[in-house]
């Protein structure tokens, strides 16, 4: 019995678990939890749960089970609270308010600071034992904590998810046109994410229980909304009729109608796993809605046209060693600490464990045993712990010794006569005929009898307590802690959730099994012959018992429960008759001995040591793949969407790209080799291979923008971006090498790559500078546009020109007015024009209108050098 002779090490004094404070924040009902000291707040709900606001410690809170506010307490009752059918969680909880501070640890709750898990890297759903996660058993409605984090709705198996993977920022093809001009069209590749690492290598061995946190990875699918403006709808009906199909998507929607074969993911990783096969069409669900405003469309129209996505990270096999079991670093302590307020005990005679009773005559005895089979029956059911046996504490002489009292009111003491009787007395003495300091008692509850250096026995001797000489430190009485007797049968959770668990609390859920090339099992009877436990009455109970810790399906308390019925039943059956009810009684006690010294922290070394050399921890049910993650060990589904572990640890997909089944998939669409989308790209529109003629598809229908008056900037090439194109300069008075060009100012400034540039010779150096104005009919303009001139001291002058009209004129400035900055003038007013005129002629939707600027320079200054740039003519309003 390896629990029991690991007593023999409990020296070290420490508190005692308290055994009724709840541990899930279940309170109340059948189970009779109490709040108090919980670390889920001293409240218990009408509900049976838990808390500390005012949803708990208001109306309908259960005093017996918890704190509660005074104007509101009501009766509790011990009876199992009611229920629905349907097992929801209550419905008063707090609401989750919006200044929680985020997770940063993966605890949540009102026990961690309040935190929320909404916007955690772990999950948003804070789970009863406040954790954040994205499991099932994270966001189960009837236990996750609904103030801090989201839950599933009521009965449904979904789970709340959020995306570990960034928004899809990689290149699109994109056209924007002035005019009817057809749309351009580019791409790139998926760029990796910069959280991306290395591969994991794979582990031979378990990890420590310190180094499992908590993580919860997921991914989600976009979604998209339709206005749908009257003027501007094609039906599905009519769309139904077309030749080729094609989908508008509708808020919410995702592509899990791929017709894609998914091969299986072997445990040589391949960099070329990926599928390509067609999508099918883009069918429509809704009414497609065209562009209201063909401008601004052409000016935000892209579209997706990336390679197929490759893992960046190739990853590990997950696993498959498990995990370390739990394994703390215990503290051992003794049954009885003389002084504890819970240190009360029954007397139990060395030999047999009778028990031991205050008498009428003021001695201690065994109790008696009933005088026939009829009273005897009319006894049963025999309960050892409801049977009245009187109770006895320690308190502390003075003198390094004890006092042995009754808890009796009044007390009494435990003293020695001069003759080695025992008797009771009123009061603590210390003299010639009655001696009550003299009592110790050893770590593993054996009472020990001494006056000075002298030690004495205390047995039983024809039917008395007496105490005589011994040599060294005999066998005295035994002490039964009461409190063993309370110790209930309480119904845990397997592997992880009992107050003894085999493995850690995170992350969840794993599940304790036997490892490969573990030990046997290794019953050893009942342990050591200190206890004097036969191994005919308790042998097989023992060896039941060892057997149970190694079972690393079986929890702690199932196995000490088990070893409790076993001793009661089989073990002390051969004592249940009227005539030896005293040594029946005995065994029983013996039992709840035994109980007590393996549900006790020696029991506890007992059942880990076991557990280590024979379990480990294995993740399972919906996550059932353990990976490293950031260097903590984590139970995932790799076969699920993680986009950070798609089909291994650590394998990780492209930015931008999704993970389905354990495969690095397109975040939308694809056509062969390429990740498109179907509802925009202009070759691949509504279905692989069907064209736009236009360049434009629209929610997967081919799309011709009507021909519009663009409403921007009227000069084609305002700051000469692409050289001298669309302009033309004349030189019409000056020197022979004057001239007009295009080119970089590197004394401005703002060093412009592209100004136009006069160079103007003398004598009375004068240009033109003309170009074409893009402009809407009956719409009023305001021109402007930057001037400086670096070199020359002639008077020059600028006169400003539209559709032949003199707008403005000024002197352009010298140089050491601006130097190397710019002179602005704006605020010109151009327009509007309602048709042909002079200097102004229809294209299309469009006017087509001239515009001049022209320099004259006089003086004797050998050159003017003037620049310009910025022209811009945008509409007033």
């Amino acid at each position: 019995m390896r629990s029991l002779t690991l007593l023999f090490l409990a020296l070290a004094p420490c508190g005692v678990l308290s055994q009724r404070i709840s541990k899930d924040a279940t309170c109340g009902g059948a189970k009779g939890y109490s709040c108090l000291g919980s670390s889920f707040g001293n409240c218990c709900s009408q509900y049976g749960w838990c808390g500390s606001d005012r949803n708990y410690c208001d109306k309908g809170c259960q005093s017996k089970f918890g704190k509660c506010n005074q104007d509101t307490v009501v009766k509790s009752s011990s009876a199992p609270a009611k229920t629905s059918s349907k097992g929801s969680a209550p419905s008063v909880i707090p609401a989750s308010p919006s200044n929680l501070a985020v997770s940063t640890n993966a605890r949540c709750g009102k026990s961690f600071g309040d935190k929320t898990c909404i916007g955690s890297q772990w999950g948003d759903c804070c789970s009863q034992y406040s954790y954040c996660g994205s499991s099932k058993d994270h966001c189960n409605a009837k236990t996750c904590q609904k103030g801090y984090g989201k839950c599933n709705a009521p009965h449904s198996s979904s789970t709340s998810i959020q995306t570990s993977a960034t928004p899809l920022t990689s290149s699109k093809g994109s056209a924007v046109a002035s005019g009817t001009s057809s749309a351009a069209q580019s791409s790139a590749s998926l760029s990796a994410p910069d959280s991306a690492g290395s591969s994991v290598p794979p582990l031979s061995t378990g990890i420590s229980a310190a180094s499992i946190q908590s993580s919860s990875l997921s991914s989600s699918l976009p979604s998209a909304n339709t206005p749908s403006p009257a003027d501007s709808i094609i039906s599905v009906s009519t769309l139904s009729s077309a030749s080729t199909p094609v989908l508008v998507a509708s808020a919410g929607s995702s592509p899990s109608s791929e017709s894609t074969t998914i091969a299986s993911q072997s445990s040589s990783l391949d960099a070329s796993s990926t599928i390509n096969n067609d999508s099918p069409p883009f069918t429509p669900t809704a009414s497609v809605v065209l562009p209201s405003d063909p401008e601004q469309f052409l000016a935000t129209f892209t579209f997706q046209d990336d390679p197929l996505p490759t893992p960046v990270a190739m990853g590990s096999p997950p696993i498959v060693t498990g995990a370390e079991p739990m394994s703390p670093n215990l503290v051992p302590t003794c049954l009885i600490i003389p002084g504890q307020a819970d240190a009360t005990f029954n007397l139990l005679e060395p030999n047999d464990r009778v028990p031991i009773v205050k008498r009428a005559d003021g001695t201690l005895g065994p109790i008696k045993a009933p005088k026939s089979e009829a009273e005897y029956e009319a006894m049963k059911p025999i309960v050892v712990e409801d049977v009245k046996l009187t109770s006895f504490a320690f308190v502390s002489s003075g003198n390094g010794l004890f006092d042995i009292f009754t808890n009796d009111n009044p007390r009494q003491y435990v003293a020695k006569k001069p003759d080695d009787s025992v008797t009771l007395t009123d009061q603590v003495t210390n003299d010639d005929q009655l001696v009550t300091s003299i009592f110790d008692v050893t770590c593993e509850g054996r009472v020990t009898v001494r006056i000075g250096t002298q030690y004495y026995t205390w047995a039983l001797s024809n039917g008395n307590t007496v105490m005589a000489k011994a040599d060294g430190t005999p066998d005295t009485m035994w002490t039964l802690p009461t409190k063993a007797a309370a110790v209930q049968r309480r119904k845990r959770t397997k592997s992880q959730d009992s107050y003894v668990p085999r493995c850690p609390s995170y992350p969840r859920p794993l599940d304790a099994r036997v490892f490969d090339g573990a030990r046997g099992n290794n019953p050893n009877k009942c342990g050591s012959k200190s206890f004097k436990v036969p191994d005919l009455s308790f042998g097989s109970c023992c060896d039941q018992h060892d057997n149970d810790f190694d079972d690393c399906s079986m929890t702690f308390m199932e196995g000490n429960n088990r070893f409790l019925s076993c001793m009661s039943g089989s073990g002390c059956k051969h004592l249940d008759h009227w005539y030896s009810y005293p040594l029946y009684l005995g065994c029983l006690n013996t039992a709840l001995f035994y109980y007590s010294v393996v549900s006790s922290v020696a029991g506890q070394m007992a059942f880990y040591s076991a557990n280590t050399d024979r379990c480990r921890c294995f993740c399972t049910g919906s996550t059932p793949d353990g990976c490293m993650v950031k260097g903590q060990f984590q139970c995932l589904n790799v076969k699920s969407n993680d986009v950070n572990n798609c089909g291994a640890c650590g394998r990780t997909c492209p930015q931008g790209s999704r993970c389905e089944g354990g495969q690095c998939k397109c975040p939308a669409e694809q056509c062969g080799d390429r990740c498109v989308s179907l509802s925009s790209h202009p070759k691949n529109c509504g279905s692989c291979g069907r064209g736009s003629p236009s360049g434009y598809c629209v929610q997967g229908q081919p799309y011709t923008p009507p021909a519009f008056c663009s409403r921007g900037n009227a000069f084609r090439n305002g700051n000469f971006a692409n050289g001298g194109n669309d302009w033309s300069g004349q030189i019409v008075s000056g020197g022979g090498n004057s001239r007009f060009d295009v080119g970089f100012d590197g004394g401005a400034e703002d060093a412009d790559r592209s100004v136009g540039i006069f160079s103007l010779y003398a004598p009375n150096g004068g240009a033109n500078l003309k170009t074409s104005l893009k402009m809407c009919p009956k719409l009023a303009y305001k021109l402007g546009f930057q001037i400086r001139r670096p070199y020359g001291t002639d008077s020059c002058t600028y006169y400003v020109y539209v559709a032949g009209e003199l707008k403005n004129s000024g002197p352009v400035p010298q140089p050491t007015k601006v130097g190397a900055g710019w002179m602005w003038v704006s605020g010109l007013s151009a327009g509007p024009f309602y048709g042909e005129r002079q200097g102004v002629s229809v294209a299309g939707p469009e006017l087509s209108v001239d515009f001049q600027l022209d320099i004259r320079c006089s003086g004797n200054a050998p050159y003017n050098f003037i620049r310009v740039d910025q022209f811009s003519v945008n509409p007033a309003q």
